[in-house]
């Protein structure tokens, strides 16, 4: 790169790469590294990301839903005194687990996030809470309520 080259977004500063977005010279403060190419902060900022359909490269946060599960499981386990409340809250675990064993199988990072105990435990526990809901449903059942 010749060294009289400027930044085409801050005058006066030397470039120093070019934008494999839209080819323009840009210095060391606008360059961003995706994958293998470089390309230029202003690029990505105006939906240069969706056009090269790596819109995730940037993602820096992870769909949680084990956590919600396990929330349900344990709220269905405490509740298990109710009749109704910890069936619904077995069933919403039971969406959730399903969530979150999907994104194990297809988000390496979540894979590693998020330990394997939870995809073993997780139904054990959730037994339980169905368990629990049936025996209060059969109590109240006996008792005549």
């Amino acid at each position: 790169m010749p060294d009289d080259v400027e930044c085409a977004f801050h005058p006066g500063k030397r470039a120093t790469q070019v934008c494999d977005g839209t080819g323009s010279y840009i210095c060391a403060l606008c360059a961003v590294t995706v994958g293998e190419q470089t390309f230029s902060a202003e690029f990505l900022n105006s939906g240069g990301l969706k056009k090269l359909q790596k819109a995730d490269a940037f993602q820096r946060t992870l769909p949680r839903p084990d956590i919600t599960a396990w929330s349900c499981v344990l709220l269905a386990l405490i509740s298990s005194c109710t009749i109704i409340g910890p069936v619904l809250l077995a069933v919403v675990a039971l969406i959730y687990y399903f969530k979150h064993v999907k994104l194990r199988r297809e988000n390496p990072l979540y894979a590693r996030v998020c330990s394997r105990a939870t995809t073993v435990l997780l139904p054990i526990l959730l037994g339980l809470g169905l368990l629990a809901g049936i025996a209060a449903v059969a109590l109240v059942a006996i008792e005549g309520y």
